[in-house]
């Protein structure tokens, strides 16, 4: 018998969250981020508030019996509970995919349909995270009236960055674009708006069922095809234009942010900047390369294999095979060409040429 979940009433949010409150989290899952999934939720489990507890709910994006069985096992022992939740992905298959991701990414646009209605409000949360501190605290962040709370992307924090960004010619060769909605004049958004990444994301579900925000989401990606770049994020950030709240850096620290050379060097206050680079409260393991692959390199790469310990994964660390080699020496032309395309930026910089990426 299924036991049933304390909600967190729409009280408790307009009026402050109780200690004794529940931290809700969803996560969209599938068998390739199974193991990075235990991670985010372990990591986010002891780093929680002193008497308040984690309920997750897992929307299954293609896991097998044995990944769920272990990803269950792990969060008995942590003392997370975890249901889950089934999806068709038929819906989304006409989407495009590319490089790593697969069509699961978009299950995040589906979230206010999938959860139960009776949960107003949930903490998004990528499979490829680590949690430094007490996610309560984000939970308890109030909305102020937006129907979404998210962090600028580290690596394309602004809609226009040419527009916007005054230390461009120290950091702009590093960004992964300076136009991250290609057609954003066509969609009247402002140069300077900033532009977020899905991967931690605090959301009022009650807003987004009556705005039927995922219906929007899906003819937005249809109707933009040819524009769409980095999946759901694009229809995110035009659909929640002006109706999302910016949180800090810190709260979703993208690879990315290893790519600046300093806290000064990057499109974001240099104080903000420090902050994430020394006291990180989630690192976002964003790249192609994950910490469950073999060769991957990251400053908290070690950190993640000490919670990985303390899942039903204990011990298990990656090892270099016929395909990863192949996965390796395409990162390493994906390197060679990242380097060709930060020296012709530097140089059109220098000649204060800015041109779409």
């Amino acid at each position: 018998m299924t036991m049933p979940i304390p909600r967190t009433t729409k009280s408790e949010i307009d009026h402050g969250v109780t200690e004794h409150s529940t931290v809700h989290v969803a996560c969209c899952v599938d068998d390739e981020y199974v193991k990075g999934a235990a991670v985010t939720l372990v990591s986010a489990a002891r780093n929680l508030g002193e008497r308040r507890t984690l309920h997750v709910e897992l929307v299954d994006g293609g896991i097998s019996e044995v990944g769920f069985e272990n990803l269950q096992r792990t969060c008995e022992v942590a003392g997370v509970r975890l249901r889950r939740h089934r999806l068709d992905l038929k819906r989304l298959n006409q989407l495009p995919v590319s490089h790593h991701i697969s069509h699961a990414a978009y299950i995040r646009l589906l979230l206010a349909e999938v959860l139960p209605k009776d949960l107003d409000r949930v903490l998004y949360l990528d499979g490829d995270l680590l949690v430094l501190d007490d996610i309560g605290r984000l939970y308890d962040e109030s909305l102020e009236g937006h129907w979404a709370a998210a962090v600028p992307d580290i690596a394309c924090p602004y809609i226009d960055a040419t527009r916007v960004v005054p230390n461009l010619r120290q950091c702009g060769p590093y960004m992964a674009t300076y136009r991250p909605v290609s057609n954003y004049r066509e969609l009247r958004l402002r140069p300077e708006q900033p532009y977020f990444n899905s991967g931690v994301m605090l959301i009022d579900l009650d807003q987004w069922r009556r705005q039927d925000l995922a219906s929007q989401f899906l003819g937005c990606l249809d109707e933009h095809a040819e524009s769409v770049w980095c999946w759901d994020q694009y229809a995110l950030n035009v659909v929640l234009a002006e109706r999302w709240k910016v949180l800090p850096l810190r709260w979703n620290c993208g690879g990315h942010l290893y790519e600046y050379h300093s806290s000064n060097a990057t499109p974001f206050p240099e104080d903000e900047s420090r902050t994430a680079f020394t006291q990180p409260a989630i690192v976002h393991f964003t790249t192609k390369d994950k910490p469950w692959h073999s060769g991957y390199e990251h400053p908290h790469r070690s950190t993640f294999y000490e919670y990985l310990d303390q899942t039903a994964w204990e011990g298990w660390r990656p090892t270099a095979d016929r395909k990863r080699l192949a996965s390796w020496w395409s990162s390493q032309c994906e390197g060679f060409q990242k380097q060709a395309i930060i020296s012709f930026r530097k140089w059109q910089l220098r000649l204060g040429w800015e041109s779409p990426s």
